[in-house]
């Protein structure tokens, strides 16, 4: 019975540091992911998201709030996302023109279907 005393308060000892040591890795690594997730949401998050259509027989233009213009045809529907890193313009039907502002830090790019074209002018047909 004496033994038994004796190794019941070491694994006990043992038992408790693993769960503690193991507690502290499970903790570091969630805080290290809620952090690198934070970081990727904010850049990736959308600062502007709008609409812009126009009726059948009707051409209008609009005016980004980065400086550029969209030129829409009749029944066209555009969807506008910017956020800190690019300018996505997505086509939904239609057509458009765009005049561009230059921005290095943030790609102007105009989504049609599968396709993708980024502006490296100032001028996207």
């Amino acid at each position: 019975m004496a033994r038994y005393n004796n190794v019941t308060p070491r694994f006990v000892k043992y038992a408790m540091l693993a769960s503690i040591a193991f507690i502290l890795i499970i903790a570091s690594n969630l805080v290290n992911n809620i952090t690198t997730f934070t970081k990727n949401d904010n850049e990736q998050q959308f600062v502007e998201v709008s609409t812009l259509q126009t009726g059948i027989g009707q051409q209008t233009r609009f005016s980004l709030s980065d400086g550029s213009r969209v030129k829409l045809n009749t029944n066209s529907l555009i969807e506008v996302n910017f956020s800190k890193k690019m300018r996505l313009l997505t086509l939904i039907k239609g057509e458009a023109s765009f005049d561009v502002t230059k921005d290095k830090s943030r790609p102007f790019m105009v989504m049609v279907g599968e396709r993708s074209f980024t502006a490296l002018g100032t001028i996207l047909i």
